[in-house]
């Protein structure tokens, strides 16, 4: 299934991962991007990591250096400097993802609904013909706000790409 549809939504309404509107101070991160300004009320926690990488617990949700479009964010490991993942940010009503399938995956989470955040790991491919973005669709990343605590979720419905293409 083709679809160049973005996965997020205009006027995000995507819970903050800060209950105070104003940033904590800035401390500064070493990436495979450079240094990198990050807010440590940003830091999320993967009880067991992520898929394939059980070691990488910690991470900061943060601007994207150089992004052109604010649509992408980066998902910056705080255990490993060269480990990060290029993300989109979506909400529990996105046009991508079923409500119930996120109503299934949170239950088994134990996330509250209203509190979720999804975050889509983007892929760059750049073949002789094109260069092109896809997402993973079928195991996006689930962020409970309030308790700051994610996991990579393998969404069951058959639906769902690991390879769904954007624009």
């Amino acid at each position: 299934m083709h679809n160049s549809l973005s996965p997020s939504t205009s006027g995000n309404n995507i819970p903050p991962l800060t209950k105070d509107k104003k940033p904590s101070k800035l401390i500064k991160v070493e990436s495979r991007f450079g240094e990198l300004a990050v807010d440590p009320g940003t830091e999320i926690f993967f009880k067991h990591g992520i898929l394939g990488i059980p070691n990488a617990v910690s991470f900061y949700l943060t601007t994207l250096p150089g992004a052109k479009n604010d649509q992408f964010m980066l998902l910056q490991c705080k255990e490993d400097n060269d480990l990060s993942f290029i993300v989109v940010p979506s909400q529990y009503d996105n046009q991508l993802i079923k409500a119930s399938d996120l109503d299934d995956a949170c239950k088994v989470l134990d996330y509250e609904t209203e509190n979720l955040i999804v975050l889509f790991i983007v892929t760059v491919h750049d073949t002789a013909k094109e260069r092109y973005l896809s997402i993973n669709a079928k195991a996006p990343v689930l962020v409970d706000a309030n308790s700051k605590t994610a996991s990579q979720y393998v969404l069951q419905n058959g639906d769902y790409q690991i390879q769904h293409r954007i624009s």
